[in-house]
């Protein structure tokens, strides 16, 4: 079995969904299975990723990490990611004073 393109994989799909021909054989099937098996991975470990870059910056309880975490561990869950802004870029800057 060849590699899955899932950007092709789903134009096809789309295509006859559209037209109304929408069957799957079994190397289809198979290719649908093996490219959510692969972005399964890649949530996992961009998850790993996100939560070690939080944890060093300081910001690992930030709701906004936390939203993002929980949507990278389950990735189908209704929400969204973006827009990112943890408390710390929300918070107003703080006026810088003159040295005189």
């Amino acid at each position: 079995m060849s590699k899955p393109d899932p950007e092709k994989l789903a134009a096809k799909l789309r295509q006859r969904i559209e037209t109304g021909r929408l069957t799957l054989d079994e190397a289809e099937a198979e290719q649908i299975a093996a490219a959510l098996e692969k972005l399964q991975t890649r949530c996992g470990e961009a998850y790993q990723v996100v939560g070690s870059l939080a944890t060093y910056a300081g910001l690992f309880h930030d709701p906004a990490v936390k939203r993002a975490l929980d949507l990278l561990s389950r990735p189908f869950r209704k929400g969204d990611i973006l827009p990112f802004h943890t408390a710390k870029d929300l918070k107003p800057a703080k006026p810088k004073r003159s040295g005189k």
